[in-house]
């Protein structure tokens, strides 16, 4: 209950930070988890964390977008509490560092159970936020070597990639 309550207190002071409030933030979070059957206590502090990384480049708004469609994507997949929350620190980080790195991507959600196929997801986001479309984009083996070539020179921008990434997450799940 005390981590809880220190979670919502952290959760006030991001929310007020980026022009909202605790009550409003947590409330979309405690829907979202009842809708999609989690548990809100778990997705407190992941979420928090997120929008704290993902906010400044991305927005509120476009960040909680791509919590839920991560979220989703992972119960669709079966994940787990630990998965989840793995998973959402991967993504955080490559928030928070404004680039995608190979580490995070292929060892830290890759690895995520239910989070497999995001290296597939990614390369194919990558394809779509080079202004390439369905015609365009390489495609399987391509794709992939063309994410990590670019991940390597470090030219992957979160906040270029992870918009995509959610779309192409919520048509999956």
């Amino acid at each position: 209950v005390i981590q809880t309550q220190q979670r919502g207190i952290a959760l006030n002071t991001i929310s007020k930070s980026l022009g909202s409030d605790g009550a409003t933030e947590g409330k979309w979070l405690m829907d979202m988890a009842n809708r999609d059957g989690l548990r809100y206590d778990t997705l407190l502090q992941p979420f928090t964390s997120f929008v704290a990384s993902a906010s400044p480049s991305l927005g509120l708004g476009m960040s909680k977008e791509i919590f839920e469609s991560m979220t989703r994507f992972g119960v669709t997949r079966g994940a787990d509490d630990e998965s989840m929350k793995r998973a959402m620190v991967a993504v955080s980080q490559m928030a928070g560092k404004g680039k995608v790195g190979a580490e995070e991507l292929r060892q830290q959600l890759g690895d995520a159970q239910g989070f497999g196929e995001m290296q597939s997801i990614f390369a194919e986001a990558y394809q779509y936020s080079l202004g390439k479309d369905e015609n365009t984009a390489a495609k399987g083996q391509k794709a992939l070597e063309e994410l990590y070539d670019a991940m390597q020179k470090g030219n992957v921008y979160s906040s270029k990639i992870l918009p995509f990434v959610k779309d192409i997450a919520n048509r999956k799940a």
